[in-house]
């Protein structure tokens, strides 16, 4: 029988599991590293341990006492009972289910020892697992307090009542006294005693605990609380939701589709999928993941089943809390709704603005929303709006729930998105109805021109806001003037983003509404019909844009005449297709006419007149008038930069004509330093999927070409194809021509049968998309007609050889180009 004295010893020394497992490897002369090998686990899993972060599970317990040859109690039986501190009182089980959460308890931890703070806060929403994190907090560090005690603070009654049972606990002689001397005897004992922890759940009243916080001095106390503001009285941590890969894991072991213990690997990849696709729907929020968990292992069901019927019946699911949520009875739905009830009595004005919140994109919700100048005449539905304090007012109310988050830096709200599930089931449709209105109103009001393209900045951060009002607009069938504008500047800034399939549906829908508003005829529906044929055009589909740019063009010409701003974008739009359908003769004159127009009316320092100096400059220089394009450009780059500066998007396009323009003069280090500039820009400005980021590599890849750098040259094209294909479809005209030119260098390179294959899909999208009179097509067949004539293929080249000669007979018949 071995000799346990000195291990006793050691234990009794030890005042936690992670000490006594410490020195007694130390003993040994074991490493962490070498520990864990013979377990089988990480050097991590052993520094954890030791540092009483987590326990290891039943067998590890039984191999570590076989190898450190210790018969220590508490390695086999239920440690939570056996280190438990006396006195305690957590009135909760360890949730074994607990998950993550690891910076926050760190956090604590340290700011109770090493920063020496002696009263913190937990802060956060309703069920986002301040109990569950203190509750751990209580069982993981249990060892470091003389005395862990806990206290309900949420009303005077249940703070009253706690504190005379923990007074008894502490001190079974005051079991007769009355409840005013046991909590003054319970003061008397934290006072009297060193090293304790109180958690006080659940603060709403902080003047409730004020004497409890005067005795932090000789212990620690900890308060979980849904404010967000704690004053100077104690040091706050905010609870965030979540992260996905925590969350998701979670669900997974709350549902019993993983172990407690288990990581997420052991988890199919169909269940990480759904469980994380859920995670997501619940924004991370505790107390909803675990209704989830609670609900499938009551049920039986499927993440996937569970997922499918949230989606159909989001508030039923919301209000089902189960039998097994025993730790909190109430379900989200009820739990929230008891808040919001609280808020409106508090203070109405605050509940509506929250209302309004529910309906917007939960994030980056502008303050400026909910001033009088902005809502307008629905002000008057928002009590108090006329005050210009509504927002603090209101925020410093909301805050008290934590139901929002204020950030001063940016003057913006964020809002959980349960928070608007659940105020949108409580609502009915005439208040939704209502809210919606003013949603779309106020928005509008702050959306501004996006013609304007300083504002773009602004645009794209009110872009969240927008793309939410325009699915009410839609949704709820709104018919309003604001309505119809919001969709219609929604529609052309997401065309200028390239996000053409969604800006088509709010470019028609405002079509629509328009032309309810103001019949057919209206400068409105002009501008609607505009925006439209510039949809079709950014998508290759130029037989449609004609039309539609053809019909914009009469009815501006007949509300405004000939000489007005509206008639000159008309006809550079219009220009610009005759140009893309290689009618060279019939755009250079209506470009010239707006430039005329554009100049007297607005000046000539304007963006305007630079964008039609720029088309122009670029309809000479595909004609080869280099002479007559050059002082077009540098003129409309002076405006540009002048007015932009030198970091706006809207400069990738001069930059990459310029680029164009010196490279076809000789001059290649000017010509790529531009391009280097339209690449920079376009990484910074407009992200990775944008056609002018593909028009950039097209551009550096004709240069690579011209340097003999081929392999550099079909990197860049086959980079400018796959966005082509990706942004702008397989079918359009620049993907032609992406193609176009990769069958050329092909052909240069000897790899004829790779040229033909991309010969032949330019050939089919060019005929299909331009017609079978454009130059284009005929350029094309002519490259083709090379290669095969190179293969002595003529039987196949001789006619198609003069059906590209009668192509560019025919253009010039029609004036449509010069001929070469």
């Amino acid at each position: 029988m071995k000799d346990t004295t000195k291990d006793n010893h050691l234990a009794s020394e030890a005042r936690s599991f992670g000490q006594i497992l410490r020195q007694h490897r130390i003993r040994l002369h074991l490493s962490q590293e070498a520990l864990a090998e013979e377990l089988g686990v990480t050097a991590r899993s052993i520094s954890r341990w030791e540092h009483d972060l987590s326990m290891p599970q039943h067998h590890y317990r039984e191999r570590l006492s076989h190898l450190l040859k210790i018969e220590i109690p508490f390695l086999h039986g239920s440690f939570d009972t056996q280190l438990r501190p006396s006195p305690w009182n957590v009135p909760y089980p360890r949730n074994y289910f607990f998950t993550g959460r690891e910076q926050v308890l760190r956090e604590l931890h340290d700011a109770f020892t090493t920063q020496s703070l002696s009263v913190l806060a937990l802060s956060g929403l309703a069920g986002i697992g301040k109990t569950q994190t203190a509750v751990e907090f209580a069982y993981r560090f249990r060892c470091r307090y003389s005395a862990v005690l806990w206290v309900r603070a949420e009303t005077r009654f249940l703070l009253e009542t706690d504190l005379t049972a923990t007074a008894k606990l502490l001190n079974p002689l005051e079991e007769g006294a009355f409840d005013q001397q046991c909590i003054l005897a319970f003061k008397r004992w934290l006072n009297e005693h060193k090293g304790w922890l109180l958690i006080l759940d659940n603060v709403e009243e902080f003047s409730l605990v004020q004497d409890l916080l005067a005795c932090a001095q000789t212990g620690s106390l900890l308060l979980t609380t849904q404010r967000q503001a704690v004053g100077t009285q104690a040091f706050s941590i905010e609870l965030e939701p979540m992260e996905p890969d925590e969350a998701t894991l979670f669900l997974l072991r709350r549902a019993r589709l993983l172990a407690p213990n288990a990581p997420l690997a052991e988890a199919t990849v169909e269940q990480c999928r759904t469980a994380r696709t859920l995670a997501q729907q619940m924004d991370g929020l505790p107390l909803a993941l675990d209704q989830i968990g609670a609900y499938l292992e009551e049920t039986g069901g499927t993440l996937s089943n569970y997922l499918y019927c949230y989606q159909q019946q989001q508030g039923v699911l919301l209000n089902r809390r189960g039998g097994l949520g025993s730790d909190h009875p109430r379900s989200l739905m009820a739990t929230l709704a008891l808040t919001l009830q609280q808020i409106e009595r508090l203070q109405p004005a605050a509940a509506h603005l929250l209302r309004l919140c529910s309906l917007l994109h939960p994030d980056s919700i502008p303050e400026e929303l909910f001033t009088q100048e902005v809502l307008g005449p629905c002000a008057a539905a928002l009590p108090g709006a006329r005050s210009s304090l509504l927002v603090d007012e209101a925020c410093a109310v909301l805050r008290q729930y934590s139901l929002l988050k204020r950030h001063p830096d940016t003057r913006t709200l964020t809002v959980h998105r349960l928070v608007q599930i659940v105020l949108k089931e409580q609502m009915e449709q005439s208040t939704y109805q209502l809210l919606a209105r003013q949603a779309v109103y106020a928005v509008n009001r702050l959306f501004p021109s996006v013609e304007e393209l300083t504002t773009w900045p602004r645009c794209q951060q009110l872009l969240p806001q927008a793309l939410q009002c325009a699915e009410l607009i839609i949704h709820e069938r709104l018919v309003s003037v604001e309505a119809a504008r919001l969709l219609q500047q929604t529609g052309i800034y997401l065309l200028e983003c390239a996000s053409y399939s969604q800006a088509e549906g709010y470019l028609q829908h405002a079509l629509v509404l328009y032309l309810q508003l103001f019949g057919p005829e209206h400068p409105t529906v002009a501008e609607s019909l505009n925006s439209l044929a510039e949809l079709c055009y950014f998508r290759g589909r130029y037989k449609q844009a004609e039309p539609l740019y053809q019909r914009s063009l009469d009815i501006r010409l007949q509300q405004f005449g000939n000489d007005h701003p509206d008639v000159a974008n008309s006809l550079n739009n219009l220009a610009g297709l005759f140009y893309a359908l290689g009618r060279y003769k019939q755009a250079e004159p209506l470009y010239q006419q707006a430039l005329s127009i554009r100049e007297r009316l607005l000046g000539p320092e304007h963006l305007d007149v630079a964008e039609t100096l720029q088309n122009l400059a670029y309809l000479y220089y595909v004609q080869g008038n280099y002479k007559q394009a050059e002082p077009l450009y540098q003129r409309a780059f002076i405006i540009l930069k002048q007015v932009l500066g030198h970091e706006h998007a809207y400069l990738v396009t001069i930059y990459n004509n310029l680029g164009r323009l010196y490279q076809a003069k000789g001059s290649c280090s000017q010509a790529e330093a531009f391009y280097q500039r339209a690449l920079a820009l376009c990484k910074k400005k407009l992200g990775p999927q944008h056609p002018h980021r593909a028009l950039t590599y097209h551009n550096l890849a004709e240069l690579s070409c011209a340097r003999r750098e081929y392999e550099q040259a079909e990197r860049f094209y086959r980079l400018a194809l796959h966005l082509r294909q990706q942004v702008l479809g397989p079918e359009h005209p620049r993907t032609a021509q992406s193609l176009h030119d990769l069958a050329v260098l092909c052909s240069l390179q000897g790899r004829e049968t790779q040229a033909e294959d991309f010969y032949l899909q330019a050939l089919r999208i060019r005929e299909t998309t331009l017609g079978p009179d454009h130059p284009d097509l005929a350029l094309t067949i002519e490259a083709y007609v090379c290669l095969l004539a190179q293969q002595g293929r003529e039987r196949e080249a001789g006619p198609l050889r003069m059906r590209a000669q009668a192509i560019r007979v025919r253009c010039a018949e029609r004036k449509h180009c010069s001929l070469p």
